[in-house]
């Protein structure tokens, strides 16, 4: 728990010629110093140039932005967890806020990811989070709990290896609003309580919890000191080596 992670999403940007050109970029700004755990999640279509470009890089991993529950089949557009395991896929991104809610995924479809996942040997990224509504009307510990529940029996049978839970309020993504330290700090508390409660004392002090939305260079480092604050899930800021270089470096720094 003591190295932080270092999660970027790229979403629906850089090509595999913007990739090799990012690599090229943030990887000489490293520094030589201990790092914090770096996870690159790029669009799909990228996989294998940066499975590539950090192949030298033991502190780099990589992740795939989104997968489908079924192993295989008549699923156009759609990529497997097998089909991410032999590109060099370690992680997986599942119930991000925008799947959920621009994509419609159910609690059910999010559970049904994570449990084909650990089955293939990825470990799950799973993001919970509230919308600004939900917040106005006092519903955050109520959503909260209804997205963990719906994965945490899985993961309790399947028992991954290295599972991470990032909160991400909806309405923090992408706006520029960030909640208060203090919200911060009582969503992680309660993602961990709540583990603690549904699966057990030592899966809940072991796993990872990130914080995402709108998270920069400027506030990276207060971030990562709040409580039970384990790393970072990036967007925007991630897609720029020199800024997402300055947020790893604040990692360090804590």
């Amino acid at each position: 728990m003591n190295t932080k992670t270092i999660a970027a999403n790229w979403k629906m940007h850089h090509g595999p010629d913007e990739a090799r050109d990012f690599l090229e970029k943030l990887l000489p700004n490293l520094s030589t110093r201990k790092k914090p755990r770096i996870l690159l999640f790029p669009p799909a279509i990228s996989l294998q140039t940066v499975s590539a470009g950090i192949e030298e890089c033991a502190e780099i991993e990589l992740g795939i932005q989104n997968i489908h529950w079924e192993v295989e089949g008549a699923f156009t557009g759609e990529h497997s967890a097998a089909m991410a395991v032999s590109v060099g896929v370690r992680f997986v991104l599942i119930g991000h806020s925008e799947r959920r809610h621009l994509f419609r995924e159910s609690d059910s479809e999010v559970k049904d990811k994570v449990s084909t996942a650990i089955a293939a040997g990825l470990n799950p990224v799973v993001c919970v989070g509230e919308t600004r509504e939900e917040r106005v009307q006092g519903s955050t510990e109520s959503v909260i709990k209804r997205q963990l529940d719906s994965v945490l029996a899985e993961i309790s049978v399947q028992a991954p290896k290295d599972m991470l839970l990032a909160y991400e309020p909806v309405w923090a993504i992408g706006t520029g609003m960030l909640p208060e330290a203090h919200e911060i700090e009582e969503a992680h508390s309660l993602i961990r309580n709540r583990m603690r409660e549904k699966i057990g004392q030592e899966a809940s002090l072991s796993t990872q919890i990130l914080y995402g939305g709108s998270v920069n260079a400027n506030n990276s480092e207060d971030l990562l000191k709040l409580k039970n604050v384990d790393g970072l899930l990036i967007g925007g800021a991630s897609l720029d080596p020199l800024s997402f270089s300055k947020i790893i470096e604040s990692a360090v720094s804590v």
